[in-house]
C-alpha cells in the first residue's frame, strides 16, 4: 500500500494535474491539499478493509459456535437458505404459533425446540416469557396435538423433533 501512495505522490510531484474539461492546470499549492486528502482516503479504505476482514472472521466464529451447539444446521442448504431469508423483523407482529407455521412452511426438515427458538429469534420474534425455550416447546406440542405439525418423539436428552405435516403416500411412509 505504501508503494501506491509513493507512486501517487511521484505522479503529483512531477506532473501537473490537468482537468479534462477545459484543460485547466491545478497550481502546485492546491495539489498539496489534494495529496493529503488522497492519503486520508487511502488510509480510511485500508482501515475499513481490515474491519471487514475482522467482522468476517467474527461472523465465522459465531456461526461455528451455533453449529457446535446444534442451533444452526450448516450441513443443510435448505436450512441456511431459510435462515438467510428471515428478515430481522419478519415475526415482530405475529404470534408464536403463526411464526412456527411460517417456519414449517418454509422448511421441510425436522426441527427441535431449540432450533425453532433460534429461527424465531433470527426472524425478530419478541419473546415475553421468562423461559422462551419452554414457550416454544409448549407451542410445538400443542400444534402436534392439533395435527398442525408432525412430532418425532425421541425422548431423553435429544427431545422431540417437529416438522410440517407430510402428505402420506405409500412411497414416503417411514
Amino acid at each position: 500500500m505504501e508503494e501506491t501512495v509513493q507512486i501517487i505522490e511521484t505522479l503529483w510531484t512531477y506532473k501537473p494535474l490537468t482537468c479534462t474539461k477545459g484543460g485547466v492546470i491545478i497550481p502546485n499549492r492546491d495539489r498539496t491539499s489534494m495529496e493529503q486528502s488522497a492519503r486520508k482516503l487511502i488510509q480510511e479504505r485500508e482501515q475499513i478493509a481490515k474491519q471487514v476482514e475482522k467482522l468476517a472472521e467474527r461472523t465465522h466464529a459465531i456461526n461455528t459456535a451455533l453449529e457446535i451447539i446444534e442451533l444452526r444446521l450448516s450441513g443443510d442448504p435448505e436450512y441456511i437458505k431459510l435462515e438467510e431469508a428471515l428478515a430481522s423483523d419478519a415475526f415482530r407482529e405475529s404470534t408464536m404459533p403463526q411464526c412456527c407455521e411460517i417456519v414449517f412452511a418454509m422448511y421441510g426438515g425436522w426441527l427441535d425446540k431449540h432450533q425453532m427458538e433460534y429461527l424465531l429469534t433470527v426472524g425478530g420474534y419478541r419473546f415475553e416469557a421468562k423461559d422462551p425455550t419452554n414457550s416454544v416447546d409448549v407451542t410445538l406440542r400443542r400444534m402436534a396435538e392439533k395435527q398442525e405439525c408432525e412430532v418425532d418423539k425421541r425422548g431423553g436428552y435429544h427431545g422431540n423433533r417437529y416438522r410440517r405435516l407430510q402428505k402420506t403416500t405409500p412411497s414416503n411412509k417411514q
